[in-house]
């Protein structure tokens, strides 16, 4: 939620570069992460197929769309998924 909107100000990247930037980086810390989990034995499995199969398929259509979509969608798309997030926090 926080690395797109640093790219863009301090790295002075276009949008789109800052949302493709951001999957480059996120990838990699999502590899270590799962890689800790499988060694220390606390990867869950089977409880975690649902999540990475609708991971799986986000991505792909996110993919598959990423050039046909505007920045001012991105940014407005993005901004509403913060919003919602906050809402979400305050009233649980």
């Amino acid at each position: 939620m926080v690395l797109v909107p640093l790219l863009i100000h301090f790295g002075k990247l276009e949008d789109k570069k800052a949302f493709s930037s951001a999957i480059s980086i996120i990838l990699p810390m999502c590899l270590v992460t799962l890689t800790v989990y499988w060694r220390s034995g606390n990867f869950p499995g089977v409880e975690a197929l649902p999540y990475l199969a609708g991971g799986l398929v986000g991505g792909l259509a996110g993919g598959l769309l990423f050039r046909r979509v505007t920045p001012q969608f991105l940014h407005r798309l993005f901004g509403l998924i913060i919003l919602w997030g906050g809402l979400r926090l305050l009233w649980t």
